[in-house]
């Protein structure tokens, strides 16, 4: 079995972070100012958590109020509680079932800073709205963990690959702030942490100045999150045809072969996906649909009616089922290695 497929040995999170946080609690911080805990979680992500949010001492960072539609997808930020003292049972609950989930549907990062709650969503607000290189209007979803691992960059030595930081060090800087540690799951389930210490340059100032490069960087990064979403909302079926950390991979291949005949937009880039997880992650070998496939790479058959033409093409076939492209070791093979 390969690494890939292995995520899920990982030492459960219920585990890891105790451990983690006991070492902070004992690392000499002033009596004065003890560390405050807060879970920002991706409500978006997992609708399910917002009924244990605490009434009290939670804020979602778009202000809306709980009962509303948007509040329910709203990111929200709560405080758990401080160093040195055991957190209260609401706070407690929240925090399990977070951990319970957090490795396989990541939807929350937890953050520790000297500043009280109202201090710190004011800088959270201020560091999510940053002026766009078009002046159009956006957000930056550093709730989600996966943004945040492309902003600040993310190594992961379970799938031995790196996630290159969008942001400058000055930006990095500036985005973590009051925040002085910042802690996320990786895409094989290990406990990430980002500290402020990281990043020694002056921080840049807030909001941030991104660029267009980073924008696109920020765009192409979200793409297969983005179909995965769109599978797990609409294809039942699909949904389940590898676990998520797998999942991911698979999508990332898959939209290096997509490309490869000219598809671009959201929905072909979906339907390829789609194509493939029925398939298998060479679909594109398949004989037929090799066939029609260089038609859609001459621009003589729209991908709309390949979809419609494949269907056919594939019924009675002995389909393989998907499964992540690896080297010898076991390894997910990344962008550059894939086969033609």
């Amino acid at each position: 079995m390969s690494k890939v497929q292995t995520w899920h040995e990982v030492k459960p999170a219920r585990q890891t972070w105790p451990q983690r946080w006991s070492q902070i609690k004992s690392s000499g911080q002033p009596a004065n100012k003890p560390l405050k805990l807060y879970l920002l979680l991706d409500a978006a992500q997992n609708r399910d958590l917002l009924a244990l949010v605490p009434e009290s001492g939670a804020e979602a960072l778009f202000a809306f109020t709980r009962s509303t539609k948007e509040g329910k997808v709203s990111p929200w930020l709560v405080h758990l509680g401080r160093s040195g003292q055991p957190l209260k049972k609401p706070q407690q609950d929240l925090l399990n079932a977070v951990l319970d989930m957090v490795q396989a549907s990541p939807c929350a990062t937890l953050l520790a800073s000297e500043c009280e709650m109202a201090v710190l969503i004011a800088h959270l607000r201020r560091a999510m709205d940053p002026k766009m290189p078009d002046k159009d209007s956006s957000y930056l979803a550093f709730w989600d963990p996966a943004v945040l691992a492309v902003l600040l960059g993310q190594s992961d030595l379970d799938t031995q690959s790196r996630i290159e930081p969008v942001l400058k060090p000055a930006q990095s800087r500036a985005l973590l702030g009051l925040i002085s540690r910042w802690w996320c799951w990786s895409r094989s389930g290990r406990l990430h942490e980002y500290t402020v210490t990281d990043f020694n340059e002056p921080a840049a100032p807030l909001p941030l100045q991104l660029s267009a490069a980073q924008v696109d960087a920020l765009v192409q990064s979200n793409v297969p999150d983005l179909l995965i979403y769109y599978v797990n909302l609409n294809q039942v079926r699909l949904r389940d045809k590898l676990p998520p950390l797998a999942m991911h991979w698979f999508a990332r291949q898959q939209l290096v072969f997509a490309r490869r005949y000219g598809l671009t937009g959201t929905r072909d880039l979906l339907n390829y996906l789609c194509l493939a997880l029925i398939g298998g992650a060479r679909v594109d070998q398949i004989p037929e649909v090799a066939e029609l496939l260089v038609r859609v790479k001459a621009r003589k058959l729209s991908f709309d009616k390949f979809m419609e033409e494949v269907v056919s093409k594939l019924e009675g076939k002995d389909l393989s089922e998907p499964q992540v492209l690896t080297a010898a070791n076991g390894l997910p093979l990344t962008e550059n290695q894939l086969p033609l």
